[in-house]
């Protein structure tokens, strides 16, 4: 099972070999908000999948917060470990990368302040996780 401890940290126990670290807004201020963190349940297929993995919640995150979870994430990725990246929240699409919106960004949708999903990605792959899935619910427009 994964926890959270001090800060961003994710501890590791036993038996954790399928981690999903779940990132979303649980505020309104992009026009959206999570009315449930089981967000999962709503997509009897994707509930059924997630819930053989071990998932901790992360809410509400700063640029500085997703990136300091995101490195202890894939500390945990070990060999033979099955890793889903799941992002639910408000994002946008420019130059034909898409980008997390944490919630210190500006209304501006600049890139520097917000997170690229091909950086998720390259983080996960650069660990010797046996799979890698990243799952970007989120809207693509500015």
């Amino acid at each position: 099972m994964l926890s959270r401890t001090r800060g961003i940290g994710l501890v590791e126990t036993p038996n954790s070999k399928k981690l999903c670290p779940f990132f979303g807004h649980m505020t309104a201020r992009f026009g959206i908000g999570l009315r449930n963190l089981v967000i999962f349940g709503h997509n009897d297929a994707l509930s059924t999948i997630i819930s053989t993995f071990q998932v901790v919640s992360l809410v509400n995150l700063t640029l500085a917060e997703m990136r300091e979870a995101l490195v202890e994430f894939c500390k945990l990725l070990v060999k033979d470990t099955y890793a889903v990246f799941y992002f639910a929240g408000h994002g946008f699409e420019r130059g034909g990368r898409s980008y997390l919106m944490p919630i210190d960004a500006t209304d501006s949708y600049l890139r520097n302040e917000n997170l690229a999903s091909a950086e998720v990605l390259s983080a996960m792959q650069a660990t010797e996780a046996k799979l890698n899935v990243v799952l970007l619910d989120c809207c693509r427009t500015e």
